[in-house]
């Protein structure tokens, strides 16, 4: 991917995030204010 494939493909993500299409978490216990994209495990998938 170049440059502007990938500024693309990251503010589609920011938007999706913005409209809850992307569930975000708050991740505890770091030094600062954390925010991410909880793991979330395919059906069939092995841990």
């Amino acid at each position: 991917m170049g440059l502007y494939d990938d500024l693309k493909k990251s503010l589609l993500e920011a938007i999706a995030m913005e409209k809850g299409e992307i569930p975000l978490a708050e991740k505890k216990d770091m030094p600062a204010p954390t925010i991410a994209v909880p793991d979330q495990k395919k059906k069939g998938e092995k841990s």
